[in-house]
């Protein structure tokens, strides 16, 4: 009916919307609309939770609830959470949401931990193991990648696909080889659709399915080369109509810009994901200030500080330990970065790098 709701039913609600925010943040959904409106409610909810699981994998994660963004989900939360159904059983994740006792709630983060570096050392050793395909020629150096390899881990095949689609600008499969059969994950991106290799797929494959930028695949190994050629051919054929993929960034910024009013300024814009992408600036007249680090438990992200026009600026990039040579060049650096604020030790703008220009 549309009779008004009691006040234990609204309390539910209001608590669910935090499930309904780590939700959709964690399976990509549009924030846009309705969802926009959930998820920034829902994050209201979470910097109070009473949820004594949710309460220790935060403090795990290192996330200062008080500014709990939809980048800490994203980025933090969610990779744990998901690590448990990707390398074990995903009811332990479940329990962990809604356990009302604290020690089995810092059981259960700390075991979500264990988990995500398990998860994160096989995904390592997948992406490296790709790198070297492509850099020892093993692949043509246009059109999709398709990897195919027997131990391969196939909970963490679409966290791989995505970190190899985002390096080389290509389509990419990852496929694991079990016995005859090859399954797996692959990702594409906005100027090179998953969903037109699909068609093409069908009468090859076992079975293949998904949207323009994520799918999954199962294919007999004996069928593998096939798969391969034809994917390339279709794609030599329109190769001349592609055009290299643009970089996209909705402004132009000089050091003196930079301050923490724009920042707070962007983040009334949040909270971003799929469907409200975080804005990208192209970043002017900076210059490496001291060396840059490398950090994080696999020492893949770089922080820097950057120097101009007065203005001293902290950055990170991540995952991108081999391209630290690119910002010691000497001279100016062009960024491609995101505007942010670190609540750590203080309050303070920070830039998430994105790229580094070479011009």
């Amino acid at each position: 009916g549309g009779g008004p709701v009691d006040e234990a039913t609204r309390d539910l609600l209001v608590e669910m919307s935090s499930f309904a925010a780590l939700g959709t943040v964690a399976d990509v959904v549009p924030l846009t609309g309705e969802n926009r409106i959930l998820v920034r409610h829902g994050l209201k909810i979470l910097r109070s939770t009473r949820r004594p699981g949710l309460e220790a994998l935060m403090d795990l994660c290192g996330i200062d609830r008080t500014h709990i963004s939809s980048i800490d989900i994203g980025f933090r939360i969610a990779p744990h959470l998901n690590a448990a159904g990707r390398i074990a059983d995903a009811s332990s994740a479940l329990e962990l949401l809604t356990t009302r006792e604290a020690h089995r709630g810092q059981e259960l983060a700390r075991e979500m931990a264990t988990y995500n570096r398990r998860r994160k050392e096989i995904e390592d050793e997948m992406v490296e193991a790709c790198v070297e395909e492509v850099e020892s020629g093993k692949h043509p150096a246009e059109g999709p990648l398709i990897f195919a390899r027997e131990g391969w881990h196939t909970g963490v095949a679409g966290i791989v696909a995505s970190r190899i689609s985002e390096r080389q600008g290509r389509p990419t499969w990852i496929l694991c080889i079990d016995g005859d059969e090859a399954r797996g994950s692959g990702r594409g991106f906005p100027e090179w659709s998953l969903a037109e290799m699909y068609p093409l797929m069908e009468p090859i494959v076992k079975k293949v399915g998904g949207h323009a930028a994520a799918g999954g695949t199962t294919v007999a190994v004996d069928q593998l080369d096939t798969l391969r050629s034809t994917l390339l051919q279709s794609e030599a054929d329109r190769l001349e109509e592609r055009a290299v993929p643009p970089r996209y960034f909705d402004g132009v910024l000089k050091a003196s810009d930079l301050n923490l009013e724009l920042a707070a300024h962007l983040d009334l814009l949040a909270p971003f994901g799929e469907g409200n992408r975080e804005p990208i600036f192209r970043v002017e007249g900076l210059r490496l200030d001291g060396q840059p680090r490398l950090v994080g438990e696999t020492q893949s992200h770089i922080q820097a500080h950057f120097r101009g026009e007065g203005v001293r600026i902290p950055a990170i990039w991540f995952r991108a330990a081999g391209r630290a040579h690119e910002l010691t060049r000497g001279g100016e650096v062009v960024l491609m970065a995101k505007i942010g604020i670190n609540d750590f030790r203080g309050r303070h703008l920070q830039l998430q790098v994105v790229d580094c220009l070479d011009e």
